[in-house]
């Protein structure tokens, strides 16, 4: 990945996330104004776990990283 593809985000402009417990996990989601997913970020403890997924606003996912307990 070039740092020309990488660019800020403001959060405070980016709608309400959307986070869900599941078994004791949590699933952030957040979206584009078009209804889009912008990222889906699984986590455990407070800590990344598991696959994030990163889409650009046509829906295409641009970035996936898994993130593993050591």
């Amino acid at each position: 990945m070039k740092s020309d593809d990488l660019h800020e985000v403001n959060v405070e402009t980016l709608p309400c996330p959307e986070t869900k417990i599941v078994d004791g996990s949590d699933i952030l989601v957040i979206w584009y104004e078009n209804g889009q997913k912008r990222l889906e970020a699984h986590y455990k403890n407070g800590e990344p776990d598991g696959l994030q997924t990163y889409s650009d606003e046509d829906g295409r996912k641009t970035i996936k990283l898994i993130y593993k307990d050591d």
